[in-house]
């Protein structure tokens, strides 16, 4: 046990490491491998990204990333930056959707990191089911961050504190109830 008091602790005592990292399953057979030190500098890339944007300290960021390396790197980039990634499952069907918008209900004025493609789908949902009033809300705070990535900028990492809540899981049956980790 190396007794990193945060999360972030843990990220930039990583960050010089080459030779270790996470692997990828992409398909039966293809793999990749990021290491630590690129998973960090990406994370600190994406970081300038979301600060440019506008995110700051203890903002709460819903997730909408169905892409595994995007979504580490995205929590990362939320860990380094004070952030509190929100992670929820793509609505790829009428409940992932409404879902996402009882979530939003509960958390205190969160952000989205979505693609286009996907808020397309979800305003789509909106406008059925008489939630447009709060899509357009949703909207105003979303971000998509993967169109216009900056690869020279670094974000300024924010010094956070062993009871800062890391990140919000929400239950898969319940969207009452959060746990904060």
């Amino acid at each position: 046990m190396c007794g990193y008091k945060t999360l972030t602790d843990m990220i930039v005592s990583r960050g010089s490491e080459d030779k270790k990292g996470i692997t990828f399953i992409l398909s039966d057979t293809e793999e990749c491998f990021v290491s630590y030190k690129n998973l960090y500098l990406s994370a600190l890339n994406l970081l300038h990204r979301l600060q440019s944007a506008g995110f700051k300290p203890k903002d709460e960021v819903i997730f909408q990333i169905d892409d595994n390396q995007k979504f580490i790197l995205t929590f990362w980039a939320c860990i380094l930056g004070g952030m509190i990634p929100v992670p929820v499952t793509t609505g790829t069907n009428d409940e992932h959707k409404l879902k996402l918008f009882k979530i939003w209900e509960v958390l205190n004025n969160p952000r989205i990191i979505i693609s286009q493609e996907f808020i397309g789908k979800l305003e789509a949902y909106a406008h059925k089911n008489g939630l447009s009033e709060k899509m357009e809300v949703i909207k105003k705070r979303a971000e998509f961050i993967y169109d216009k990535l900056d690869m020279e900028c670094y974000g300024k990492i924010h010094e956070t504190q062993p009871d800062d809540i890391a990140f919000i899981q929400f239950s898969s049956g319940s969207t009452g109830t959060r746990k904060e980790l």
